[in-house]
């Protein structure tokens, strides 16, 4: 079997870029490499920690666009529906707020419809400001395209739609409460998002991208409000010669297709990781925090798809910003300098050094305060499940060398990938990453106070295993 190991870097993103535009990948579930797409996955809202969540969803397209919204608990499960009716080329925003009454404030937005009418209800703020309760204080989304329209539709004429009202009655007594497809066209594809983690006390704004799935549906999936579905079990692929879904991921200088007989396990291949790369600094003359979000978007539809399973038991080391240290973390004893069983290129088999991941959301905290205080980590306000920190196992003799460095999680050390009918496997787990770094009056002369924040890309590596010959 031979194995291709690709690293996600700029380069690479030009290249899947000039993939997708020589491949046509209309119909095949694939990771968009412009941030566009039909399906979007919010890896992270909150309301904890003095944050708010500003949340931005556009449409990119000359029509106007059905969105099925929803808001996930950390735990994956539904906390809130709803259905978005966004006009063409416009913007939906809204803010999640307030960690003791967790709830959505949204202006009144001539361009949108949010469906039911319960969530357009008014509030004590103004006339144009709207609210309605999440259910929780955390967790993430997953906004899915269920349809477009046409532009001389008279729902939506050259794009915008009608009244909210008349959208509502449509399903109450109206042709959709026969027929939800009725005048509408499949996706248009030409969805994005993002939210701002805004701290006000602390003057930080940290900026969230929503990972982006193309392909991901070619039929309409209009559904009423409340129902749960469209969600990211429920891709389609009408063209698939075995009837199943095909999946397109584009890496080492190739797209690889294959199809599958659960639409989930296409989702699945296209998120696939198998290390997830960041840099950090906790260096505490600048007063530097750092957190890590790991966010595993399937972990759901283990118990609710019949068959489909995730394995998850990354390991976690470290490098200096030299690359010339080298510890690994078991997470029974902390971290340990030299290298762990087999090399930095080859994984390992030891439960002693995995970390295991039962939940949706993970937080990798990486603050010296977390060890021994409250297990909250300083940025996100978030719980730690994980605290894979060098310190302080290393701080006795290592000094400062691992103030500032390189964090990897690994997940090639599991033995059960995602394989294809055709045998091809697709090392890792579904992942997405976002770090969070903060500094608080460091390094500044004068006695200057400065608050900043970053928001740290990850790289991504993905390793795929060809079948014999």
């Amino acid at each position: 079997m031979s194995e291709t190991r690709c690293a996600g870097t700029f380069l690479g993103l030009l290249l899947a870029v000039a993939l997708l535009g020589s491949t046509n990948l209309s119909a095949q579930v694939h990771r968009s490499a412009t941030g566009i797409g039909d399906a979007l996955i919010l890896p992270y809202w909150t309301a904890a920690g003095g944050n708010d969540s500003l949340l931005s969803i556009r449409n990119d397209s000359e029509r106007a666009s059905a969105i099925k919204l929803l808001w996930l608990d950390e735990q994956g499960g539904v906390a809130r529906s709803a259905n978005l009716y966004l006009n063409a080329r416009s913007i939906w925003t809204g803010a999640a707020t307030d960690e003791m009454n967790p709830r959505m404030v949204h202006p009144l937005q001539a361009n949108a419809c949010l469906l039911p009418l319960v969530l357009n209800e008014e509030t004590e703020y103004s006339a144009n400001v709207r609210e309605f309760s999440l259910g929780a204080t955390r967790g993430s989304m997953e906004i899915i395209e269920m349809a477009s329209i046409a532009l001389d539709s008279p729902l939506a004429p050259e794009g915008r739609w009608i009244d909210c009202e008349a959208l509502a009655q449509r399903w109450s007594d109206g042709a959709w409460s026969v027929d939800a497809a009725e005048g509408l066209l499949p996706p248009a594809g030409s969805l994005s998002a993002n939210n701002n983690l805004i701290n006000v006390a602390l003057g930080g704004m940290n900026t969230i991208e929503a990972t982006a799935l193309g392909g991901f549906s070619d039929v309409v999936q209009h559904t009423l409000p409340e129902v749960l579905t469209p969600d990211l079990s429920q891709a389609v692929d009408s063209d698939a010669p075995g009837g199943g879904v095909r999946s397109a991921v584009c890496e080492g200088g190739h797209c690889r297709v294959d199809e599958w007989s659960r639409p989930v396990e296409a989702v699945a291949a296209a998120l696939v990781t198998s290390a997830v790369i960041s840099d950090y600094s906790v260096a505490p003359g600048l007063g530097a925090d750092f957190d890590w979000l790991l966010h595993r978007p399937l972990d759901r539809y283990q118990d609710s798809v019949e068959g489909f399973s995730i394995g998850s038991s990354p390991w976690v080391s470290f490098h200096t910003r030299g690359g010339d240290r080298y510890v690994y973390c078991p997470p029974q004893v902390g971290c340990i300098p030299g290298s762990p069983p087999g090399t930095d290129e080859t994984p390992f088999d030891s439960d002693e050094f995995l970390l295991e991941l039962d939940a949706a959301l993970h937080v990798l905290s990486m603050s010296r305060e977390v060890f021994g205080g409250e297990p909250i980590s300083p940025i996100l306000g978030h719980p730690v499940e994980l605290n894979a920190t060098p310190f302080p196992s290393l701080s006795e003799f290592e000094g400062n060398a691992f103030d500032e460095g390189i964090v990897r999680l690994r997940f090639d050390g599991q033995d059960t990938p995602l394989v294809a009918p055709g045998g091809r496997a697709y090392v890792g787990e579904p992942v997405i990453a976002v770090g969070f770094q903060q500094f608080t009056n460091g390094g500044l002369p004068g006695g200057t106070l400065a608050n900043y924040r970053g928001t740290e890309a990850p790289r991504y590596e993905v390793t795929i295993i060809e079948p014999q010959e």
